[in-house]
C-alpha cells in the first residue's frame, strides 16, 4: 500500500471509503444525500464538505494524506504509444497529445500518465513506450482539494477509474493471483453506467463505457411499481417483495448483459487468438447475483467474485462496491 491513507470514490447513489481498519483494509459505503451528486459533478460543494466531515467523525476516520478516485466527467484518459522520451520531454508533450479533448489553454489543464511498457530494440535501447495519459482541468482539482480541506482532510492524490483498475491489476500479477499473460474481463456493475475492462497480465487492452446501470433498475421498478425512483432504489438493494425476480428487472438485466456481451464479441473478432475464460465484478451491481451470472453466461464466461484479485489485507466481508477506491491506495 502505498502512504495515501484514504481512498475515496463518490458516487451519484453512494461514497465510498476504503482504508486500513483493525479487521485489515476496510471498504464502506455510504448513501449519499439526494442530488447531491448529478452526473459525476458535486452539484454544492459546501453541502459535500459538510457531509465528509460528519462522516469522518462517525467512521473515526484518520486525517492523512488521500486520495479519490475522478468521475469520468472531470477527466479524460487516453492509452498512448510515443517515442522513447525523458519524463521532461513528455511533459511537453502530453498536452499536444489532449489537444483535441480539451478547450482553452493548456496551461489551465494538469496532465499526468501511467507507464505501461517501455519496448527496446534488438540492441536494448529504448525506442517506443506505451502509457496511459489523463487530463483534468486545475479548476476541477481545486475545487476537489477545497472541498476536502474544508472537511478536514488532505487531498493528495486524483486518478481516473482506468488507473484505479490498472494498480489492481498490477498488484494482482505481482502477488501472483493473475499470470502475467493471463486474460481478464472486469464488469463494474456501477449506478450511472457499466464499464468493462480486459486486461492481459497488467495491461489494459481494452475499455468501453456503457451508459446503462443500476440507475435503469430503479427506473424500471419506480415505473412499474409506482413509486418514488429513490423508494425503487431501496426496493432494489433489500430486494423488496422479490422485486429482482421481476420480468421487467430481468428484462433490464438482459438488456445489461446484451451490451456487455457486443464489447466480449467485439474483443474476440479482433483476437482469435484469445483465450478469455473469467469475468470479474464489482460495484453496486455486483451484490445482484442474477445480473452478473446472466452477464457471465450470455457471454460464456465463468463468473469470478472482485475479491479473488484484491490485496490479502482487504477484509473478508468488504463490498465490492468500493474497488475504485482501493486502487487509490495501491497508487
Amino acid at each position: 500500500m502505498s502512504k495515501t491513507v484514504l481512498g475515496f470514490d463518490i458516487g451519484e447513489s453512494n461514497l465510498k471509503i476504503v482504508h486500513q481498519g483493525s479487521h485489515g483494509v476496510e471498504i464502506h459505503s455510504i448513501q449519499m444525500p439526494d442530488n447531491l451528486m448529478q452526473d459525476g459533478i458535486i452539484q454544492m460543494p459546501h453541502m459535500m464538505s459538510d457531509f465528509l466531515k460528519n462522516v469522518k467523525k462517525e467512521y473515526n476516520l484518520p486525517s492523512g494524506p488521500c486520495g479519490i478516485v475522478v468521475p469520468e466527467e472531470l477527466v479524460v484518459c487516453r492509452s498512448l504509444t510515443l517515442p522513447a522520451m525523458t519524463e521532461k520531454q513528455l511533459e511537453v508533450n502530453l498536452p499536444f497529445e489532449f489537444s483535441d479533448y480539451i478547450s482553452g489553454e493548456p496551461q489551465k489543464y494538469v496532465y499526468d500518465y501511467a507507464m505501461q511498457e517501455m519496448i527496446c530494440n534488438d540492441d536494448g535501447e529504448p525506442v517506443e513506450m506505451r502509457l496511459t495519459g489523463a487530463v483534468m482541468s486545475k479548476e476541477s482539482v481545486t475545487n476537489y482539494v477545497n472541498i476536502f480541506k474544508n472537511a478536514g482532510f488532505k487531498l493528495r492524490t486524483l486518478i481516473p477509474q482506468e488507473i484505479s483498475v490498472t494498480n489492481i491489476m498490477k498488484s494482482a500479477v505481482a502477488a501472483g493471483r493473475v499470470a502475467a499473460d493471463e486474460e481478464c474481463c472486469i464488469v463494474n456493475l456501477g449506478h450511472r453506467g457499466t464499464q468493462v475492462y480486459i486486461f492481459k497480465g497488467e495491461e489494459m487492452i481494452v475499455f468501453r463505457n456503457l451508459h446503462m446501470g443500476g440507475k435503469m433498475l430503479d427506473e424500471a421498478i419506480s415505473e412499474n411499481r409506482n413509486v418514488d425512483v429513490y423508494v425503487a432504489r431501496t426496493h432494489k438493494n433489500k430486494n423488496y417483495n422479490k422485486v429482482l425476480e421481476e420480468d421487467f428487472v430481468q428484462e433490464s438485466y438482459g438488456r445489461i448483459a446484451v451490451e456487455v456481451m457486443k464489447v466480449i464479441n467485439f474483443y474476440r473478432f479482433n483476437n482469435r487468438e484469445s483465450t478469455l475464460e473469467n469475468m470479474y465484478f464489482m460495484g453496486g451491481g455486483s451484490n445482484i447475483s442474477a445480473l452478473c451470472e446472466n452477464i457471465a453466461e450470455i457471454n460464456d464466461l465463468q463468473k469470478k467474485s472482485m475479491r479473488e484479485l484484491l490485496p490479502a489485507n482487504v477484509d473478508a466481508n468488504a463490498d465490492m462496491i468500493g474497488v475504485f477506491a482501493l486502487g487509490v491506495l495501491l497508487q
